[in-house]
């Protein structure tokens, strides 16, 4: 009986605490927060200024070469922080990300700027903010910097890139070749790694989102489409969409992990207490039997 109720107990609290982490992970997972207080403050302005789009972060080498990470920005406690670039579930993703900040990092320093065909490959990968650190503090860019496709980004300070928007139409060429232009959309609605948008398609066609092709499920107006793969810098997700307006909704594996923890969380906290009342009421009813035998006057 005591063994019993001791487990019931257990699986009560087991259950609750499930739901209690589930929550506290609604948010997504945690940002990346510098150490160094003047490289924090750079990361919440530029998460800030690419407000749900991806940030590039290179630091410059001084004994060694120079480096770059791309990382995802999204809402966070106090406004945008930074995030890994790819969710659980896609490690291709991020072998390519990893790729193109090495590309960026290596012609900064080589050359001094990035090369306006790499200026075009971010905005493809939707990278909207590069920035640059020496390990200390932010370094802001210099007229050398600005190249076709890049802007001046002083708030931050970095660089602004032009034509990262969250939906492109893929736009046949003469010769076969494909090219990528910013598409029409509405009620953009970013999250950790996906999100929803509008799509706004005067024709039909294919159309490539900023979003991972790999490791989430995806609906379109509702129903759901097998993810596919745009092979540019970055596996992108594709999809092949009618004229007029839909509604296109990526959601990826954290989201559904913890939607599973809380309702089996929620589960076994049923279940436990369930079965605590069962082991204890006979128990309660005895002990109120005796109770009341023993509070009967003699006869």
């Amino acid at each position: 009986m005591r063994v019993g109720v001791v487990v019931c107990v257990l699986v009560t609290f087991a259950g609750i605490g499930a739901v209690v982490v589930a929550s506290s992970i609604a948010g997504g997972a945690r940002p990346v927060r510098p150490d160094v207080r003047a490289l924090a403050e750079l990361h919440a302005r530029a998460a800030g200024a690419a407000f749900g789009r991806r940030v590039l972060v290179v630091r410059r080498g001084g004994t060694e070469p120079s480096s770059g990470r791309i990382f995802e920005s999204a809402p966070a406690a106090g406004g945008f922080g930074l995030f890994d670039a790819a969710p659980p579930g896609a490690p291709e993703f991020q072998r390519a990300c990893d790729a193109l900040a090495a590309r960026v990092a290596g012609e900064w320093e080589s050359r001094g700027r990035i090369a306006p065909a790499t200026a075009t490959a971010l905005a493809h990968a939707g990278v909207a903010i590069v920035c640059r650190e020496d390990g200390t503090q932010a370094v802001a860019p210099d007229g050398n910097d600005v190249v076709a496709g890049l802007d001046p980004a002083e708030s931050v300070p970095g660089l602004r890139v032009r034509g990262a928007e969250p939906v492109l139409r893929v736009v046949p060429g003469g010769d076969g070749a494909e090219t990528l232009e910013p598409a029409p959309f509405l009620d953009f609605d970013d999250g950790l790694w996906g999100g929803a948008v509008t799509v706004d398609a005067s024709a039909a066609g294919m159309y490539v989102f900023a979003w991972p092709a790999a490791g989430g499920s995806v609906t379109v107006d509702g129903a759901d489409v097998a993810p596919r793969t745009w092979a540019g810098e970055l596996p992108l997700l594709r999809l092949d969409l009618p004229a007029g307006r839909t509604r296109v909704v990526a959601r990826y594996v954290e989201d559904a992990a913890r939607g599973r923890l809380a309702i089996a969380g929620a589960l076994a906290a049923v279940v436990g207490l369930v079965t605590l009342l069962v082991l204890v009421r006979p128990r309660l009813t005895r002990d109120a039997d005796v109770a009341g035998q023993a509070a009967e006057p003699p006869a």
